[in-house]
């Protein structure tokens, strides 16, 4: 049998192949483990829906058109008691989204909240880019009590002043801090669209089946759980 060799720019390509094969399956493996939740362990679950004036509801969809009187809205609940906190940036410079204030409220098990809470709205009138964070943690830790006093002042601080913007930079290194040494991007939230799971969305009194939706992160007592939902396509994020 004559064995022919490789001319070598064939060998090039045959390497860049299974190089790029590879970097794929890897990339396919990191965004499987991240996405990955253990029911058996306690997990908070979390979808963002977009209201509209007409008392409609849908799931947010980062190509969707939305009209300025349209307003997002966050369904969430735990399987153990724990703190929520809602912290939503503008990638661009650190600051507020749209000057939408935080929120931090207390879960019972199984508990379901839809923030924010009344007077606060999350209105999509001019909409800025957004990374939308929610962290699950323990209602007792020291954390928890601090995040939700700076919550509370944040309330009342006027929009656009310094004092706003130093109170940002403060939850930001608070709400990042319960995850050091892990990297955000590994917390990423995907969100399901309705065309992937085949569900209706409400309208009139039906109720929106926010579960459907949902992103799911485990947490502990001693461990909190980080969803980052982003407003940006991947095409936006180079």
């Amino acid at each position: 049998m004559v064995v022919y060799p490789l001319m070598p720019n064939v060998t090039v390509k045959l390497i860049q192949s299974v190089v790029l094969s590879l970097s794929l399956l890897e990339l396919f493996t990191l965004r499987a483990v991240a996405n990955t939740v253990d029911p058996r362990k306690p997990y908070g679950r979390v979808c963002l829906s977009v209201v509209t004036s007409s008392g409609g509801e849908t799931v947010f969809d980062v190509k969707g058109a939305y009209a300025a009187s349209d307003r997002i809205e966050a369904h969430l609940d735990a399987t153990l008691e724990c703190t929520a906190v809602t912290l939503a940036l503008d990638p661009v410079n650190g600051h507020l989204a749209n000057d939408w204030r935080p929120q931090a409220v207390d879960l019972s098990e199984g508990q379901e909240m839809v923030l924010p809470q009344r007077p606060i709205v999350w209105n999509l009138a001019s909409v800025r880019p957004f990374d939308f964070y929610v962290l699950f943690l323990d209602s007792g830790s020291s954390e928890a009590r601090e995040i939700k006093r700076l919550i509370r002042a944040m309330q009342s601080s006027k929009t656009g002043s310094q004092l706003l913007d130093i109170q940002t930079t403060k939850l930001r290194e608070l709400v990042t801090r319960q995850l050091a040494g892990s990297d955000l991007s590994s917390h990423a939230a995907t969100i399901p669209l309705p065309d992937q799971v085949g569900g209706a969305l409400r309208g009139g009194s039906d109720e929106f089946p926010w579960r459907r939706f949902s992103v799911r992160v485990n947490f502990t007592e001693i461990q909190p759980g980080m969803l980052i939902f982003s407003s940006r396509g991947p095409e936006d994020k180079k």
